[in-house]
């Protein structure tokens, strides 16, 4: 049981962290608003927020695999197409994967952006691009 302890406080750890920033851009007036633990019915994202009319929907996961990426993919489409919000969606990753982890990061940033792949997710960045990202 250690072990999930321990993984669910570096998700809880990683998801403070995003919010430091998103906090610190709405104190520079960047973002008009912040919503924490957002839910579309069945479809959630960590944080839904304003930024000059426009919702951006954030999603954050600390391990690239497949199987969460699909799950946020889920929740963008059903945020998206369900709700009928024009919503911009970014998956937010940690500054510090494994090899591994950096090589699906990579690969699955550049399958995003290929005309022969769907997908609801717009952007996939690292915690230390999000700000660059926004502002």
């Amino acid at each position: 049981m250690p072990n999930v302890i321990s993984k669910s406080a570096h998700g809880n750890s990683f998801k403070d962290d995003v919010l430091d920033i998103l906090k610190s851009l709405k104190n520079e007036g960047v973002l008009d608003s912040i919503q924490i633990g957002k839910r579309f019915g069945q479809f959630y994202t960590t944080y839904l927020i304003e930024l000059k009319e426009r919702k951006i929907a954030i999603f954050t996961t600390t391990s690239v695999r497949s199987d969460r990426i699909k799950e946020n993919q889920w929740d963008a489409w059903g945020i998206k197409n369900a709700t009928g919000l024009d919503t911009l969606c970014i998956l937010v990753l940690p500054d510090i994967l494994s090899e591994k982890e950096q090589t699906n990061y990579l690969n699955e940033q550049q399958r995003i952006t290929e005309s022969n792949y769907i997908s609801m997710i717009d952007k996939i960045v690292q915690l230390k691009d999000l700000k660059f990202l926004l502002v």
